[in-house]
């Protein structure tokens, strides 16, 4: 029995350094991630703010002094690409309402975020689609949110 318990105790010594190494592996991967990680967005960054130049350029448009993020969902290339928010327009309600109507396909609440983070706080956003859900004015499925398209009313139907 004395055997039996040195084979085991000298299998959990190999195996707890074996253990160690790799924690010492994955500390050095988890660190060379978060650099290949920083770089990446540095160069998104860099790519998205020449994207909204060229984009300002081709329009005509004078460039800001400090240049922002393109607010463009890249999965909903048939969108417009850039929501203008107006400098005078701080309805936070109006800039989901708009941001959604541009969004067909729907938009999880951190996408809206993403794009309008420069307008509001994060917890706002949920309030506003929450007050929007509330007045039927969005649905929310597996958690996207689509503005519900309502028809116009014609100005022959009002007048009675």
């Amino acid at each position: 029995m004395d055997d039996f318990l040195t084979i085991l105790k000298s299998r959990l010594q190999d195996a707890q350094k074996w253990m160690q190494e790799a924690q010492q592996k994955l500390a050095v991967a988890q660190n060379e991630f978060q650099r290949a990680s920083q770089e990446y967005n540095s160069w998104n960054y860099a790519f998205a703010v020449e994207t909204q130049r060229a984009a300002q350029a081709a329009n005509g448009t004078k460039p800001t002094t400090q240049p922002g993020m393109p607010r463009a969902l890249p999965q909903h290339p048939g969108a417009t690409a850039l929501i203008e928010a107006k400098p005078e327009a701080k309805n936070k309600t109006e800039l989901v309402r708009t941001f959604l109507k541009q969004h067909p396909n729907g938009a999880t609440p951190t996408d809206i975020w993403e794009n309008l983070k420069s307008e509001m706080d994060r917890a706002y956003i949920y309030s506003v689609l929450k007050r929007l859900k509330d007045k039927d004015e969005i649905q929310e499925r597996r958690g996207k949110y689509y503005f519900k398209h309502r028809p116009e009313a014609d100005e022959d139907t009002l007048k009675v």
